[in-house]
């Protein structure tokens, strides 16, 4: 279990219902994931596969009934190009080996500056800045982003969402792509890739990618579930192949 000095002060900077990413101690990653629960503040990194955990000891409750079904914000959203920002964010894509036709109906958070993307499950934001958090859910529960789902695919999964959607673009569509949004398999996935078929792991080729696949396929082994892990080289992520080599990698 982490220690709280390295990650406590950083959970109780969110507001309630928040998370963020950080960079735990000298990594180049921001793996630390810091939460501000209802009733605790908790921690996973997702490197050291290692997280924390403080209840709060007053805790008050909101006694009205949640709406489940309405986002965080109401953002106030344009198709991506019609941002006035759009040359930054070509830029910027360009800079994650990105292209504006890999994402599906953009559009742009005018106020908190995002490229916003939905999906059957859940709307997530992508910061073009550095110095914010990479995603941010603007609406849904589960930790993933499923692409699509048709029960005569394999899978993908993927550890970011640029992975999984220039992965997706590359197969033109031929599988079920998922980004984990970390190297762990959410709770909430496992019995949709149990009941599937073949899942194929194309997580970053770093260390934490490597551990986090390799834990993945022993858990889904448990099942009986064929399980791939696809090479790609040291270093790389999906995102940063080209479009012939994630086709290469998959043996397409």
């Amino acid at each position: 279990m982490l220690h709280t000095d390295e990650w406590l002060h950083l959970a109780k900077q969110q507001a309630v219902g928040y998370s963020s990413r950080y960079r735990h101690g000298a990594e180049s990653r921001r793996n630390l994931v810091v939460y501000n629960n209802n009733d605790s503040w908790s921690c996973w990194c997702h490197s050291c596969q290692e997280g924390g955990y403080v209840p709060k000891e007053f805790v008050v409750l909101d006694q009205t009934p949640p709406e489940p079904t309405r986002p965080i914000w109401n953002p106030k959203l344009v198709p991506l190009s019609e941002a006035k920002e759009i040359s930054k964010i070509i830029q910027f894509l360009n800079s994650k080996h990105m292209m504006i036709p890999y994402l599906p109906n953009p559009k742009w958070d005018t106020e908190r500056h995002r490229i916003v993307l939905e999906f059957p499950e859940q709307r997530v934001g992508r910061s073009i800045s550095n110095s914010d958090a990479k995603w941010l859910k603007y609406a849904g529960e589960v930790d993933h982003v499923k692409l699509d789902y048709s029960e005569d695919k394999d899978f993908i999964l993927t550890e970011d969402l640029f992975s999984a959607l220039k992965v997706r673009y590359a197969t033109a569509s031929r599988f079920n792509v998922v980004a984990l949004m970390g190297t762990k398999l959410d709770s909430a996935l496992e019995p949709l890739l149990v009941q599937g078929k073949k899942v194929n792991l194309m997580l970053d080729a770093d260390e934490a990618g490597r551990s986090g696949a390799a834990k993945i396929k022993r858990r889904l082994s448990l099942y009986g579930k064929d399980v791939e892990v696809i090479n790609i080289p040291d270093g790389l992520d999906p995102k940063d192949l080209t479009l012939h080599e994630i086709k290469g990698a998959l043996w397409m």
